[in-house]
């Protein structure tokens, strides 16, 4: 039900598709004591805006006990176990937390080599340990299916090594499907088991690397000449561009 604009209540349903921001609102004009007005929130707003139209800065939290703690690895695992959707198997946001849940945060933590920092905050880690914290957020809801955008952008080679040896130990160890988007052709073509390369938004080529991997290939979709040799390392294709003459 809703209250009417002639001052008297209203008393046609109402409806459902509007009712989330409706209840939002009343709730926003009980906080601010604002509902018993005749012009509600937004006239006071108005009112307000008018009055000071550049609203002062605002100052920096002090120091003490209601100051909200940093974000640091374990709460973010936390949080991201709290938060997943029931739905999609997770716990759901009003499930009461449980050894298992914590047995899982742990797990994640100990797997991406993070245990030591779990009290770290967010901001103070490199890149690698911070892309290690958000693969730690999948494993602690155990997903079975991990979507990867250039995980190793930005990544000096030592890190790029580092996530890339985690992934592949996940998908190889643990059953996970790990889905990444790689820029890198030798990165794929070492620790994927399975390449799809894209050309024009469409399928140019998929398969194993040896299958893949091809100058024609490389030439077609990238417009450059290459050499395919084999690395001495783990005997996988590895392709050296030809500087053109």
């Amino acid at each position: 039900w809703r209250g009417s604009d002639k001052g008297g209540p209203d008393r046609r349903p109402l409806d459902s598709r509007h009712a989330p921001a409706r209840l939002l609102n009343s709730l926003l004009q009980l906080r601010a004591g604002a509902g018993d007005g005749a012009g509600g929130l937004p006239a006071v707003a108005e009112s307000r805006r008018r009055r000071d139209p550049t609203p002062p800065p605002q100052p920096d939290p002090p120091d003490g006990p209601d100051r909200m703690p940093p974000l640091t690895v374990g709460r973010t695992l936390r949080r991201a176990l709290a938060l997943q959707c029931p739905v999609c198997g997770g716990r759901g946001l009003f499930s009461r937390w449980t050894p298992a849940d914590e047995l899982a945060c742990e797990e994640a933590l100990a797997l991406t080599a993070l245990g030591d920092l779990a009290d770290r905050p967010l901001n103070t880690l490199s890149g690698g340990q911070r892309q290690g914290a958000w693969i730690a957020m999948s494993l602690a809801q155990q997903a079975g299916v991990m979507l990867l955008d250039e995980p190793t952008t930005y990544l000096d080679i030592a890190h790029q090594v580092e996530v890339l040896t985690l992934l592949r130990e996940l998908a190889h160890g643990r059953g996970t499907t790990v889905v990444a988007v790689l820029h890198d052709l030798n990165q794929a073509a070492r620790y994927a088991d399975r390449i799809v390369m894209i050309a024009d938004g469409a399928v140019a080529a998929a398969g194993s690397a040896a299958e893949v991997m091809q100058p024609e290939t490389i030439d077609r979709v990238f417009g450059i000449r290459s050499r395919i040799v084999t690395d001495p390392v783990d005997r996988m294709p590895l392709i050296v561009p030809v500087r053109p003459s």
